[in-house]
């Protein structure tokens, strides 16, 4: 739905020769498509994900594969089946 209004009332715009309302209002679509455009971009060329915890202030410990991470993967596993996510969302989260 979300994809379907906001395509939608952007291709309306462009057809019209405006600029995408989504585009001008406000800076959150555009900072989000930079910002992805940023990690697909260091995805692409091989940048690793890393994963600190919140109180690691100097980002000093990278928790990727640690027991850490593991217990934080379980956690996150255990919350969606809780609330009986459907088999998709484990699968695209690297869960199943």
């Amino acid at each position: 739905g979300v994809l379907a209004a906001t395509g939608g009332g952007g291709l309306r715009d462009v057809l019209s020769n405006n600029i995408p309302i989504i585009l001008r209002r406000e800076i959150y679509a555009l900072a989000a498509l930079a910002g992805g455009a940023v990690f697909m971009a260091g995805r692409s060329v091989g940048a690793r994900s890393e994963l600190y915890d919140v109180s690691d202030t100097d980002e000093s410990d990278d928790l990727v594969g640690s027991a850490r991470e593991d217990h934080y993967v379980d956690l996150l596993h255990h919350a969606l089946a809780e609330v009986e996510a459907p088999e998709e969302q484990f699968a695209r989260l690297g869960l199943s």
